[in-house]
């Protein structure tokens, strides 16, 4: 229900997304879908209901439902979609049923979890998601604001937030494609690769992203994640990347920092 979470994440500039996006945001759930597009396509839309008692091995009554929406528009674009202005807002509502835990690593795939709050009962959670993008050739910014406000009257009635900044820039002039009818922008489009005897393209970003899973009486934890990569993209299924970062974390009552560098080769398959 983001525009971070909606793109593959082997078209993400980052090896991994954002800490607020792993802990609130799911990345897959079982249920159903319905999409579209208005005003010459400048206007993407889609809702859902899920509910994924396949996977968690219960009944479908007793297993958590939640319902979604997101909404994109263009307020600006050019007529080759290579300079534009996306604005977004989505909400995701869960009647947890069966409790609630947000958690997320370092944004780090095997790391463990930095911030944590174990599982809690609630009667319900609300996610307000915001997102803005900017695009002009080769520079590309974006940011997300998430808001989860959680029924949890023992508790306080709690809520998380979480927010991410990031900026990219690709040589060779290359534009990442807009997908009108999802609303998400698409891979690094690349001129000439190494295939046909060029040399790929390469892309510099760098990423601010907090995460605050503390507040009433629910102590999860706080993280901040200051994140630079760099990727090159050889061909449309083979890149390699690396990514530097510096961590900082407050969780109960403790401060710590965590510094990584990190390296992945990537082969898609067409």
């Amino acid at each position: 229900i983001s525009l971070a979470r909606l793109m593959t994440l082997t078209w993400n500039p980052f090896q991994e997304r954002t800490s607020a996006q792993n802990a609130m945001l799911l990345s897959r759930n079982i249920g159903i879908a319905v999409s579209g597009n208005a005003f010459d396509q400048r206007m993407s839309w889609a809702a859902g209901v899920f509910n994924n008692w396949i996977d968690e091995d219960v009944s479908i009554n007793d297993n958590s439902n939640q319902a979604t929406g997101r909404i994109s528009f263009l307020p600006m674009v050019s007529e080759d979609d290579g300079s534009l202005v996306h604005l977004g807002a989505a909400i995701r509502y869960d009647d947890a049923r069966r409790g609630l835990q947000y958690k997320a690593t370092p944004e780090v795939r095997n790391a463990p979890f930095f911030v944590d709050t174990g599982r809690f009962d609630a009667d319900s959670s609300t996610l307000i998601n915001l997102e803005a993008a900017w695009q002009k050739g080769p520079i590309w910014l974006m940011t997300e604001i998430t808001r989860n406000h959680v029924e949890a009257p023992s508790l306080g009635n709690p809520t998380f937030d979480g927010y991410s900044i990031f900026a990219s820039w690709t040589t060779k002039g290359a534009t990442r494609p807009y997908d009108r009818r999802g609303g998400v922008f698409g891979a690094v489009p690349i001129e000439r690769d190494v295939n046909q005897g060029g040399l790929g393209a390469l892309e510099l970003a760098v990423r601010w992203s907090v995460l605050d899973l503390t507040d009433a009486g629910v102590d999860g934890g706080e993280m901040d994640v200051l994140k630079a990569a760099a990727t090159w993209w050889a061909s449309a299924g083979f890149n390699m990347s690396v990514n530097v970062q510096k961590v900082w974390n407050r969780t109960g009552g403790f401060d710590g920092e965590a510094d990584g560098v990190f390296f992945r080769l990537m082969v898609q398959t067409q």
